[in-house]
């Protein structure tokens, strides 16, 4: 068996490095760096987070047109006011399911929406199924972390 000396170690090592080299330079700048950029829209949920917000803010506004109402009568002339608010709801409520949450805050955004929609709460009611109940204990670790 031969041995190995300076001679043969330099210019393998040599070859190693120079390859090293020419691989690096044939990546794409991008992906030297340490993490790949997101897009400018998925660095935070600040859309979500401001749709959520207005979303509870309609509730707030369905229940003061449905605090007065004591009679058929008061629905009949609400009918056409909620109408209207119930249709801006559905169309927020379809951009808050669709939009992604991807921070921790979005999320709990997301279940203060709910809970603001699910005027009886997240508290665990035995009748409930297990899914119901479930997502309700995961609701309120949410919404208290």
């Amino acid at each position: 068996m031969r041995s190995v000396n300076r001679r043969d170690i330099f210019p393998a090592l040599g070859a190693v490095l120079l390859g090293g080299i020419a691989t690096a330079s044939l990546a794409k700048p991008e992906s030297l760096s340490t993490a790949p950029a997101k897009p400018e829209c998925h660095k935070s949920d600040t859309h979500l987070i401001a749709l959520c917000e207005q979303f509870i803010a309609l509730q707030r506004e369905i229940d003061l047109i449905h605090e007065p109402i004591d009679s058929f009568e008061d629905e009949e002339r609400a009918e056409p006011a909620l109408k209207e608010i119930f249709k801006r709801e559905n169309e927020m409520f379809a951009q808050i399911i669709h939009a992604p949450a991807v921070t921790f805050e979005g999320i709990r955004a997301k279940a203060k929406a709910m809970i603001s929609w699910d005027r009886e709460g997240v508290e665990d009611n035995s009748d409930n199924i297990w899914r119901d109940r479930l997502l309700n204990s995961m609701l309120r670790d949410c919404l208290a972390v």
